[in-house]
């Protein structure tokens, strides 16, 4: 008796006659594109039904599963929903990465316009912190401190000036200079750079080597 085939593709059965009795196999849920479209029956055998096989196939492609009871329309809406928070995860995700990327190109023309001393004592600290890239953002970024009117980085530039000066005058007792240091900063800018300043004084300035006044002493001679 030749096969029966259903007309519902993705309900297909398989009639066959065995030995003069007649079996109804288990009914298959999911077909292949190929038996599906040629409307035949599939085993759903991976990664090659037998019919394909027989056909010299190397693999079949299946449509993936619908969840029981739920209709096809329901599952394309359900990927939709689930497609639409995936993309609203990943905008977010794009605007906080650019974010950071404006704070810290901000951040590097700043130093591009301080003097190397400067720019490489920055550097240090912000390499030292745990979180470099914050670090190097809260150099241009304004906070919420009262009288904080300019950026972390002005307020820093005069700071380091005024560390440089008082690090090279005799008169001044580095408890006076904490004591300035601190007064200078404003609190953001004391809390995380006042450590690393303290362990890491800049160089000092390269001295003109200063010769004594011979030719004014051998003008005197010679009148």
């Amino acid at each position: 008796m030749a096969d029966e085939i259903k007309e519902d593709p993705d309900q297909m059965t398989l009639d066959g006659d065995i030995g003069g009795a007649k079996k109804r196999k288990t009914a298959v849920q999911i077909a292949c594109q190929r038996c599906r479209k040629m409307k035949q029956a599939c085993d759903s055998e991976k990664p090659v039904c037998g019919p394909c096989s027989r056909r010299k196939v190397k693999f079949c492609v299946y449509e993936r599963e619908v969840f029981p009871k739920e209709s096809r329309q329901a599952a394309i809406k359900r990927d939709l929903l689930q497609a639409e928070d995936d993309l609203r995860r990943s905008r977010d995700e794009c605007d906080k990465y650019k974010g950071q990327l404006e704070e810290v190109t901000d951040a590097l023309s700043f130093l591009r316009t301080r003097s190397e001393q400067e720019t490489m004592q920055i550097w240090r600290w912000v390499k030292s912190d745990p979180c470099p890239i914050k670090a190097l953002a809260s150099i241009t970024v304004p906070t919420s401190y009262p009288g904080w009117t300019s950026t972390v980085a002005c307020t820093t530039s005069q700071h380091f000036h005024h560390v440089s000066q008082q690090q090279h005058d005799p008169r001044h007792h580095q408890q006076n200079s904490q004591r300035d240091q601190r007064q200078q900063l404003p609190p953001l800018a004391s809390y995380h750079l006042q450590p690393y300043l303290t362990q890491h004084p800049p160089p000092p300035p390269q001295q003109s080597t200063q010769y004594p006044d011979h030719q004014h002493h051998h003008s005197h001679e010679y009148e």
